[in-house]
């Protein structure tokens, strides 16, 4: 069912505008719709300036939050944006910007230090290595300015040294380590050897080989060092963590804040502004009427003007208000069904409850099976207690339902068949093993599918006498002549099938003769509806195949829209079969029941609800949406989308 969307009219001084707006958009019980203002001179609201710093802000503190935690989901923090806020209209600008930039000061220097004290760890322990690699090439450097008959070169490569003679190199010793190069040649060749290390990049280090800077007391002090600038590096993250969830609380306040200001700037554009006095046009649900009287009675007391349309007043606009589904615990998970196909029209009827029983009964037929119906209700229950403590709502709560259903569907028709955990020898079927009975489950399917048409031409024929059209009420191929073309043709085939009772010619005739002719000769009466001034537009030829082309169009289409619920019990032989394959399998294994063929039970099982459950679910959709929705559902409407500061808030947590 659908809830009773009214349109509504609202007036009262421009000065209450701000804080109206506020006390709105906390209800979240009015959809605004912008008045057509073309003809009309009045003093348009200006808000360019005002949108741009709201823009800027959101930039800036979406960045700043972004630049605090580039890799990692920030926390959702209730902010100054929170219900009962006086007017957000009211805030200091300047000051929230300033704020902003504080933080983004303070978050640039502390990402500052950290780079200082990263490169500097980094520093001492290249400085530590080096140290290391000094003391493995030189040993103790005092012995090298002990040396009379050689002379020595130190100092750094920019590459490697590959000698072919184990480090003599024209008559040089030479030895490396890292980067570091130590040479040794005869008294008064050190110019030559300078010079053959030049070719490899070599710089001279000398002031390294202080013994001092590589003794093993230095080389402790550098240790403690990096100990001790580890330490200080670790207290400053722990610091700038704790500081972190200060910074993202302020600006996830803020951001929360001009959220809510940039739509209820987006929510005022669409008033009609007078020199003392503002007008909305906007829809609410007529549950409602008490909590808008109350909203604008908090804000401007006595002084306001409200007009609620009446049921006739609707029926005279010549735009469709919006539609808001309401139905019942149960069949509300289903709604996302229908709404994944669009959303009825507002004088459509809401096909969620039938949609629903038609889901649950092919996904039951398709999918029958007591033990694998049960475990898909307990995963059902399962995901809807997960939903509940994590409070999440929509798609895992309503899944939950539609799951804990189609198991229960499953397990009944599991009764019916004979089956638990695909075992047809348990329990013995209230109806008929499908194997056994193939032609029965295919005859059962098609009668399923055409007991839904013939009730989605019955919902169309409803539809189109709501909405005015009443040629394609009676005329249409999905109107009263398709129904009765329909249901007749159906009900002369199952009699012929059950009894061998062939049609008489009066019956073909009354049946199927004198709708056939109506449809074809449609026009003619046709002519007198409302609306319609040619007889022929396009001339009779032209209508003539048109009207050849939709007859055939009718039979073939009801034809196939009937057979394709073959499929149903297509998909129930599939579940029998490989449930057959399972215990086949297992049998194969062990003749008796053992831990081997047991696995392969439980696991075939696994396997065939993994599967099966996700086939049948797709194939019972499919089913749903072709072949009966496409009867009478149009899903043009548009759905009740209330202005409100907590759909807002929720989109700006997904973005920032």
């Amino acid at each position: 069912m659908k809830a009773s969307i009214r349109k509504v009219i609202i007036g009262f001084n421009r000065k209450e505008s701000d804080r109206l707006i506020q006390e709105l958009g906390t209800a979240g019980i009015l959809q605004i719709d912008r008045w057509d203002t073309a003809g009309i001179e009045a003093p348009a609201p200006v808000y360019s300036d005002l949108e741009n710093t709201i823009a800027s802000m959101l930039g800036s503190i979406e960045a700043a939050v972004a630049e605090l935690t580039p890799d990692a989901a920030r926390p959702s923090v209730p902010g100054a944006g929170a219900e009962g806020e006086p007017v957000i209209f009211s805030r200091d600008i300047e000051a929230d910007r300033a704020a902003v930039e504080t933080i983004r000061r303070e978050m640039d220097e502390l990402h500052e230090l950290r780079q200082k004290y990263a490169a500097e760890q980094d520093e001492l322990r290249e400085r530590l290595s080096d140290a290391r690699r000094i003391a493995a090439l030189v040993g103790d450097p005092g012995h090298l300015k002990k040396m009379t008959l050689c002379q020595h070169a130190f100092g750094t490569l920019l590459k490697e040294i590959n000698s072919p003679a184990g480090g003599i190199e024209d008559g040089f010793y030479l030895r490396q380590a890292g980067r570091f190069v130590l040479g040794i040649c005869p008294a008064g060749k050190k110019d030559g050897l300078v010079a053959l290390l030049r070719g490899y990049g070599f710089e001279e280090k000398e002031e390294l080989l202080d013994s001092t800077a590589v003794s093993p007391r230095r080389l402790d002090e550098w240790k403690a060092h990096v100990e001790l600038t580890k330490k200080d590096l670790d207290m400053k993250e722990e610091d700038l963590r704790g500081r972190m969830k200060d910074m993202i609380s302020t600006l996830d306040s803020l951001h929360e804040t001009y959220t809510r200001l940039g739509s209820a700037i987006e929510a005022k554009k669409g008033f009609l502004r007078t020199a003392d006095t503002e007008f909305i046009s906007g829809w609410i649900d007529f549950d409602d009427r008490a909590a808008i009287v109350a909203a604008l009675t908090r804000v401007c007391g006595t002084r306001f003007f409200l007009h609620i349309f009446s049921e006739e007043e609707m029926r005279g606009l010549r735009v469709p208000g919006p539609v808001r589904l309401r139905n019942r615990w149960f069949f509300r998970a289903f709604e996302m069904i229908v709404k994944n196909a669009g959303i009825p029209e507002s004088k459509e009827l809401d096909p969620t409850p039938v949609a629903t029983i038609a889901y649950l009964l092919m996904f039951g037929v398709m999918f029958g099976d007591v033990g694998q119906g049960l475990v898909l209700s307990a995963t059902g229950l399962i995901m809807k207690a997960i939903a509940r403590r994590k409070k999440l709502r929509g798609f895992f709560r309503d899944a939950g339902t539609i799951l804990i259903a189609g198991g229960l569907s499953a397990a009944l028709f599991g009764v019916l068949y004979g089956s638990v955990f695909s075992n047809e020898h348990l329990i013995p079927p209230l109806w008929f093993h499908p194997m056994e009975h193939i032609m029965d489950l295919f005859f059962a399917a098609i009668m399923m599918g055409a007991s839904f048409i013939s009730i989605g031409l019955l919902m169309n024929i409803f539809n189109l006498y709501k909405s005015g059209d009443y040629f394609e009420t009676i005329f249409g191929i999905h109107g009263i002549l398709g129904f009765i073309v329909y249901t007749g043709s159906l009900f002369l085939a199952v009699r012929y099938a059950t009894a061998g009772t062939p049609p008489a010619a009066l019956e073909l005739l009354f049946i199927l003769g004198l709708p056939i002719c109506l449809f074809l000769f449609r026009n003619i009466p046709g002519h007198l509806f409302p609306g319609r001034k040619k007889l022929f537009p396009h001339g009779v030829f032209e209508y003539a195949v048109e009207s050849i082309v939709e007859l055939i169009e009718m039979f073939s289409g009801f034809l196939g829209n009937s057979i394709s619920f073959i499929r149903a019990g297509a998909f129930a032989l599939s579940h029998a079969g490989l449930s057959i394959a399972v215990y086949t399998l297992a049998g194969i294994v062990s003749p008796t029941l053992s831990a081997a063929s047991l696995s392969i039970i439980v696991i075939g099982n696994i396997f065939i609800i993994l599967l099966e459950g996700l086939v049948c679910g797709i194939q019972s959709m499919r089913l749903e949406y072709y072949e009966f929705f496409s009867k009478f559902f149009r899903g043009n409407g548009v759905e009740f989308t209330p202005f409100s500061f907590k759909r807002k808030q929720a989109v700006a947590k997904g973005v920032a």
